[in-house]
């Protein structure tokens, strides 16, 4: 399953811990503020309990918004300009090892 995660954070500090800690579970940049993981229940569990850690500054408005995507509807997104994250993301590049 795909998970859409987006924040809007004005501490500078608390924005790039979050980002930080969701690149640490294996979730991808999409734009500045926007992460997509592929992710069973157990990682996405462990992502919630790790984001409801972070302390929101409620007079500043912030939050996250976090929304599961089923693979066809990831596949059946569009992209208006070049997003080589997203790209990657639905169309995996082919990898060989020898």
């Amino acid at each position: 399953m795909y998970y859409w995660i987006s924040y809007d954070i004005e501490n500078n500090s608390t924005r790039t811990k979050l980002a930080k800690n969701l690149e640490k579970f294996g979730a991808i940049r999409v734009q500045k503020s926007i992460f997509i993981a592929d992710a069973t229940l157990k990682t996405w569990q462990d992502i919630l309990d790790s984001l409801s850690k972070v302390v929101l500054d409620k007079k500043a408005i912030d939050n996250i918004i976090l929304i599961s995507l089923e693979e066809h509807q990831l596949q059946l997104s569009t992209c208006l300009g070049k997003n080589e994250a997203l790209d990657n993301l639905k169309n995996p590049p082919k990898i060989i090892f020898f």
